[in-house]
């Protein structure tokens, strides 16, 4: 079963979900679609939507849920629908799907599938899907999304249409948090903050005061480092920073959205000293992040951030 939002529940980027929307609904499709943006903005939701529209058998795709198909996808046993989302994906998997693909569509007029997290496919893996976006069977639809179009291939990026997702205004997620999902004030102001403009991770704070409390604990913590002179304190936070390498990634995402928020909050204010500090420290978590995708020893990498040697 499948966690499908309607489109027009999604908060934000309201005009790329227009666009999706009208297009599944006038069948006008292109083969492949790369949504691109930050992490928690609503892509793998839209995604879902939107290969459900494109499946749905009833006459107005966008207020059905009834119809065969749509009964299919929600209970996540749709034939004709194919979702990836995986730590990493391998090139059998691939292949596995390129084949299904190429079949005729059991129901209705399209085959669908929708691969979270594209850059998580292997060399090996994008290489054998690579012929599936030159070649695509005239019924396939491929979604693919990502965060960053260069975390992929030139090539499957340059054959797919690119949607681009943004950040979702501080204002629409104060007003889910505290009238829809009840939230108080103070407590939404402050998840607002932390979210940076991520509405999904917004969501999943509102849920969780624990990792509320720990995401605000590590950012300051992370910040005082980083702020200090003192390079034991550096070395030593950086040494206990990395012991958490599961959570790494996100927690150094949460740092880089409260080092946004603060930008936000400083914006025209060129002669800010703090402004030159923020956009460096913003350069260093990028180049941090990608580092550590890309399997480098983490605990060099923290330190090398914190002691500014990473430029």
């Amino acid at each position: 079963m499948y966690n499908v939002v309607a489109m027009r529940d999604i908060v934000g980027n309201a005009a790329i979900i227009k666009y999706l929307g009208d297009s599944a609904c006038e069948n006008n499709l292109s083969h492949a679609y790369l949504f691109c943006g930050p992490e928690c903005v609503g892509k793998t939701k839209a995604g879902l939507d939107f290969a459900r529209l494109i499946l749905c058998e009833g006459s107005n795709p966008a207020d059905c849920t009834e119809c065969p198909s749509c009964k299919l996808f929600e209970s996540g046993n749709h034939p004709d629908f194919h979702y990836i989302d995986k730590d990493t994906v391998l090139v059998d998997e691939i292949r596995e799907l390129t084949n299904a693909l190429e079949l005729k569509p059991f129901r209705g007029k399209a085959k669908v599938a929708l691969i979270s997290h594209a850059e998580r496919l292997t060399v090996q893996a994008l290489n054998s899907f690579l012929k599936t976006l030159e070649e695509p069977a005239p019924h396939t639809v491929i979604i693919l999304t990502t965060e960053n179009k260069k975390n992929l291939l030139e090539t499957i990026v340059s054959r797919s249409r690119l949607v681009n997702f943004g950040l979702v205004p501080d204002k629409q997620i104060y007003e889910l948090l505290n009238t829809e999902l009840g939230v108080k004030r103070t407590d939404a102001e402050q998840i607002v903050n932390l979210a940076g403009g991520r509405i999904g991770y917004a969501i999943t704070l509102a849920a969780d005061k624990e990792l509320a409390t720990d995401t605000i604990n590590v950012t300051s913590e992370f910040l005082r480092a980083y702020r200090s002179v003192d390079i034991h304190e550096k070395v030593a936070f950086a040494d206990k920073l990395s012991k958490e390498k599961d959570s790494l990634e996100p927690k150094l995402q949460n740092v880089e959205m409260a080092v946004r928020s603060e930008l936000l909050r400083l914006s025209g204010d060129t002669k800010n000293v703090r402004t030159g500090e923020l956009l460096t420290l913003l350069n260093r978590l990028t180049k941090s992040v990608e580092m550590i995708r890309r399997n480098a020893n983490t605990k060099l990498v923290i330190e090398g951030l914190l002691l500014g040697s990473i430029s």
